[in-house]
C-alpha cells in the first residue's frame, strides 16, 4: 500500500522525484485503488510523468487515458453549469455558495483531474441573516419546486437536475449529531454567510466567476464535511487529498485556524487523525498541520478510508453500507457510529437520539418533503 501511496503523492507535486521501485508496481492493482478512491484523474497525472516504456500494459494506459479524458471534460461542463447556475440564483435574488466541488479543484495543479461530483450550492439568508431556519427553508423550497421542479427535500438540502447535472441546493451546509456542538455550527454558519457569498473566483479555460468559499471558512466547513461523513457511510482518499490541498495553499506556519476552531465544534480528536493519516500517505510536513496529529486515531481513520473507498462504496467490513435497504443503511449506520464511541464519545453517543429526533422531524413535514 505504500507504494500507492508513493505514486499519489508523486502525481500531486509537480517538482516530485519518481518513486523507487516502479519496476515492482502492480499496474493493475494501482489501476483498482484509485478507483475505489475516485482518484483516477490525479493519479493519471503522475502516469504521465512517467519515462516511456515504464507502464507497458497498453490496454491499461488507454483506458485510464480515456477515463481520465472524461474526467476533465467533465469538469470542464460541470464549471459552465456552476456559472449559469448561480446567474440564475443571483438573478432572481438569492445569495449563494458553491461548496466543495467547483472551488476544491482550483487547488490541485491540474484543477481538471479531480474526480467531479454534484453541485453543491449554499442558498444563504441574504438580507435576511435573522431569518429563522424553518422560514428559510420554506421560502427556498417552494423557490426551488417552482422553478427547478426540485422533488427531493431533505433537512438541509433540496436535490434537483440542472442542465443535466445534479444538485443539492442546501439551506444550511451541513449539520452534526450532537445537538450543543450543532448549535454552534449553525450560528457560525449563519455569521459567515454573507462573507462566502461574496467571494468569488475565476474558473478556468474563461468559465466565468462562482462564489465559493474562502480559504478559512474551508479549513473548518470541510472538517466537518469529513466528520460527517466519517459518522454516515464512510469517506474516501478523494475528499483527503481535498483537504490536503488546502493546507498546501496556506502558508507554511502561518495556519488560518487554530486548536480552539476545532475544539468549538467537537473536531479537534477528529481533525488530530486526519492529520496523521496525511503525515503518513502524503507527507504532510508538520508545520502544515492544523492541529497536533492523533496516530491512535488516525489509525482508525486510515483503516475505515481503506475498506469502503469513496464514501464507502466499496465497503467490506460492513457488508455494503451503500447497496443496503433503507433499513439495513439505517441500522448499519448506527451500529458503525457507536462503535467509535470510545475515540468521539459527544458525536457517537448523540446518533440514536439524532436519528429518533429525524425520524420525527420527517414525520412533521410531509407536506415540505413531497
Amino acid at each position: 500500500m505504500k507504494q500507492y501511496f508513493d505514486f499519489l503523492r508523486f502525481s500531486l507535486e509537480t517538482n516530485a522525484p519518481l518513486p523507487q521501485n516502479l519496476e515492482r508496481m502492480d499496474w493493475r492493482g494501482l489501476f483498482r485503488f484509485a478507483k475505489e478512491q475516485a482518484l483516477l484523474g490525479v493519479m493519471f497525472q503522475g502516469i504521465k510523468k512517467l519515462p516511456q516504456g515504464t507502464l507497458t500494459d497498453f490496454a491499461l494506459l488507454s483506458k485510464w487515458l480515456m477515463l481520465a479524458n472524461k474526467i476533465a471534460l467533465n469538469n470542464e461542463r460541470i464549471n459552465q453549469v456552476a456559472v449559469r447556475l448561480t446567474q440564475k440564483l443571483n438573478a432572481d435574488g438569492w445569495s449563494c455558495c458553491i461548496l466543495k466541488g467547483q472551488g476544491n479543484n482550483l487547488y490541485y495543479p491540474d484543477p481538471f483531474s479531480r474526480m467531479p461530483g454534484d453541485i453543491d450550492v449554499w442558498i444563504t439568508k441574504g438580507e435576511h441573516p435573522f431569518l429563522p431556519t424553518k422560514e428559510h427553508r420554506k421560502r427556498v423550497v417552494e423557490y426551488l419546486k417552482r422553478t427547478f421542479q426540485a422533488a427531493h427535500t431533505q433537512i438541509h438540502h433540496t436535490e434537483f437536475p440542472y442542465e443535466r447535472v445534479e444538485v443539492e441546493a442546501h439551506f444550511f451546509p451541513g449539520m452534526l449529531n450532537s445537538p450543543w456542538h450543532n448549535h454552534r455550527l449553525q450560528r457560525w454558519f449563519d455569521e459567515q454567510a454573507s462573507r462566502q457569498s461574496a467571494h468569488k473566483v475565476q474558473l478556468p479555460k474563461e468559465a466565468g466567476s462562482i462564489p465559493v468559499p474562502t480559504l478559512d471558512f474551508n479549513l473548518l466547513y470541510q472538517m466537518y464535511h469529513l466528520f460527517h461523513h466519517f459518522f454516515d457511510e464512510g469517506i474516501g482518499l478523494r475528499q483527503m487529498v481535498d483537504y490536503y490541498e488546502l493546507l498546501l495553499a496556506m502558508e507554511p506556519g502561518k495556519t488560518a485556524v487554530c486548536d480552539k476552531d476545532f475544539v468549538r465544534f467537537g473536531l479537534r480528536r477528529f481533525a488530530g487523525a486526519v492529520m496523521w493519516v496525511l503525515g503518513e500517505t502524503l507527507g504532510l510536513e508538520r508545520e502544515r498541520m492544523v492541529v497536533a496529529p492523533d496516530e491512535r486515531r488516525g489509525k482508525v481513520l486510515l483503516e475505515e478510508i481503506l475498506n469502503g473507498g469513496n464514501f464507502g462504496k466499496y465497503d467490506k467490513k460492513y457488508g455494503g453500507i451503500a447497496y443496503k435497504s433503507r433499513a439495513g443503511k439505517l441500522f448499519t449506520k448506527i451500529k458503525r457510529s457507536l462503535s467509535f464511541a470510545r475515540l468521539y464519545p459527544a458525536e457517537a453517543l448523540s446518533v440514536p437520539f439524532f436519528r429518533i429526533w429525524h425520524f420525527g422531524w420527517k414525520q412533521c413535514n410531509r407536506g415540505l418533503l413531497n
